[in-house]
């Protein structure tokens, strides 16, 4: 699985394949059910073997940005 999103606090665009590099937000009701809790809830089903997310700063310039996820997906 591969997506691409704006990650917080980044300054430069990262590739993370483990979701275990990501800090847990927290969950203040039963409703609370994102992005990172329904991945890892796929994950714990067998239903995602292997994962890379596409870390972007959330105000990197498009032309850059694009750049920069090309080198990403196409490395490793």
């Amino acid at each position: 699985m591969l997506l691409i999103d704006t990650v917080q606090g980044l300054s430069t665009v990262t590739a993370f394949t483990n979701l275990d590099d990501f800090v847990r937000p927290p969950q203040i009701t039963l409703h609370d059910f994102d992005a990172y809790t329904n991945l890892r809830y796929l994950q714990k089903l067998g239903k995602i073997k292997k994962i890379k997310i596409i870390g972007l700063p959330p105000n990197m310039e498009e032309q850059q940005a694009l750049k920069e996820v090309v080198k990403a997906m196409s490395a490793g």
